[in-house]
């Protein structure tokens, strides 16, 4: 029998009996009301989840945001970023980088400057990189929205060069380039790399956009701090 709820079937109720006769009327209702309740309770535990698992998520999301306020430079900023999302799976590479100049619709920056990054054993990061030697096609990889790189070795974004520095050098197989943005500028991205092909959900995605937006307030303030 169906679970019913304002109209949408959310499951069934299977009842099996070993008497070859059909379910007396009184029998039938009394199932059918079984199913009403059931459906009920069944929602009500969907919805204490959600709100649970909502809860659990802000909690995060507020304590990875503190500890960025908190933290005293660049090296924190990336902890605290990747310390409860998806990049601590990134277990090649883990960078944050910064532009020469802002990146917006009218302008593209010359270079790329790591500030802070966790690498694995063997993996040399440069002090700067030339922006241009990264797209095959301009504007692909770093834009004001993030980018996922599932498969390495057959994405048609990355050119010759980036892909020999992501597989060869960093060893990776998926990464995710976030960009840190400040109103419609970004001032620079996180990228992660990771040994294996990842899946990246949207809860996952949404967890990471709500902090990388903090992060980016938090590494401008580093910037202008270098600067004074």
């Amino acid at each position: 029998m169906p679970l019913s709820l304002r109209g949408d079937v959310i499951g069934t109720l299977a009842v099996q009996t070993n008497q070859q006769e059909p379910l007396t009327f009184e029998e039938s209702q009394l199932l059918q009301e079984m199913t009403d309740q059931i459906a009920l309770a069944l929602e009500s535990a969907r919805l204490f989840f959600q709100t649970q698992q909502a809860l659990g998520d802000t909690e995060t999301l507020y304590s990875i945001i503190a500890e960025m306020n908190a933290a005293q430079d660049y090296d924190e900023i990336l902890k605290a970023l990747s310390s409860r999302t998806i990049l601590s799976q990134s277990d090649q590479l883990l960078v944050m980088a910064v532009f020469d100049q802002p990146l917006s619709s009218g302008k593209r920056p010359e270079w790329i400057i790591p500030v802070a990054y966790q690498a694995g054993e063997g993996i040399q990061v440069a002090q700067r990189y030339p922006v241009s030697a990264f797209e095959a096609i301009p504007a692909t990889l770093f834009t004001d929205q993030p980018v996922i790189l599932k498969d390495l070795s057959a994405d048609q974004r990355l050119d010759r060069i980036s892909r020999t520095l992501f597989q060869s050098v960093f060893q990776a197989k998926s990464s995710v380039i976030l960009p840190l943005m400040l109103a419609d500028q970004s001032i620079g991205f996180v990228q992660g790399y990771f040994s294996q092909e990842i899946d990246f959900g949207q809860d996952d995605m949404q967890r990471l956009s709500a902090v990388t937006s903090q992060a980016a307030i938090a590494v401008q303030s580093q910037l202008l701090l270098e600067q004074a």
